[in-house]
């Protein structure tokens, strides 16, 4: 598998495909354009890098992300998830893990476990194993293993789990 390290990397109009692992160490800036990575797709957020991508999709095996990842009109697709923040208009799927500190996009979906910290969902929060986060916001929560929030809560118009309940300081139905 190859292994790439770009100092910087800015896409317009234009799909980048890149079999192997590929990091990028500065800004990463996509109008227009996807990214397909074969192996783990890593930004390293040296000297403040900025993570933007509009009308794009991240399609990666791996996501690791140091730096925080702002999309506008694009999803997410990978097999795991490391990041710091991402905040997004778009669905952020998961085929294995997620572990992201914050959390903003209109769909969450997971069918591994989420150990991540705050999320928010314009729409679905969906969660196939267990989940460990704080303070969940979504239109339909499900969690089908157990759900530990850390003393904190969920507001949603629907909540399930599957599994049990624990540190659990609220649940709003709105």
């Amino acid at each position: 598998m190859q292994n790439r390290t770009l100092p910087n990397l800015i896409l317009e109009n234009e799909d980048y495909i890149f079999y192997g692992n590929l990091t990028i160490e500065g800004d990463f800036i996509v109008k227009n354009s996807n990214i397909f990575v074969s192996g783990t797709l890593k930004f390293t957020n040296k000297n403040k890098a900025t993570v933007s991508i509009t009308n794009g999709n991240i399609s990666a095996c791996k996501l690791e992300s140091n730096a925080d990842i702002f999309i506008r009109n694009g999803d997410i697709s990978v097999m795991f998830l490391e990041a710091r923040n991402i905040d997004s208009d778009g669905t952020i799927s998961v085929l294995n893990k997620a572990d992201v500190y914050d959390i903003v996009c209109f769909n969450y979906l997971i069918t591994g476990n989420n150990d991540s910290g705050r999320i928010s969902a314009f729409h679905d929060i969906c969660i196939l194993g267990e989940n460990d986060s704080r303070n969940i916001i979504g239109r339909y929560v499900f969690v089908a293993d157990n759900c530990y929030l850390n003393k904190t809560g969920v507001t949603a118009k629907e909540f399930e789990c599957g599994g049990k309940i624990e540190d659990c300081l609220y649940s709003l139905i709105a």
